[in-house]
């Protein structure tokens, strides 16, 4: 077994106790366990990874002003989100604003503009 799959078996074996998740926000629950686990450990990683680059792409022709890379990706990306738009979880969730998080209001103060005006 290589030294990232070690890893990823110690990350994925941690517990949290419940007095340990009480006293936890919503953003302190992150694990980098994506950027160490094998695929076959984690069989939704590849479509993360997808949902990641459609929105980033989205992110980058809005926000960014990026050219298409060949003729059709804005529309094809359009497309995409918003058949994947349905599938978010609630803004509310997404962007929480409602809380006394420094991780939460830095997280949507470097929210590209395109993804938080996304609607439920």
């Amino acid at each position: 077994m290589g030294k990232a799959d070690a890893l990823a078996e110690l990350l994925g074996g941690q517990t949290i106790t419940p007095k340990e998740k009480r006293n936890m926000e919503r953003l302190d629950q992150l694990i980098d366990s994506a950027f160490t686990v094998q695929s076959h450990h984690a069989g939704l990683v590849q479509v993360a990874d997808l949902y990641a680059f459609i929105f980033r792409r989205y992110s980058e022709f809005r926000d960014f002003g990026m050219d298409e890379e060949w003729a059709g990706e804005r529309k094809l990306i359009d497309g995409y989100v918003d058949l994947l738009r349905t599938r978010l979880l609630p803004k509310a969730t997404r962007w929480p604003n409602k809380t006394g998080s420094k991780a939460a209001k830095w997280f949507n103060a470097i929210a590209p503009q395109s993804l938080l005006s996304l609607v439920d």
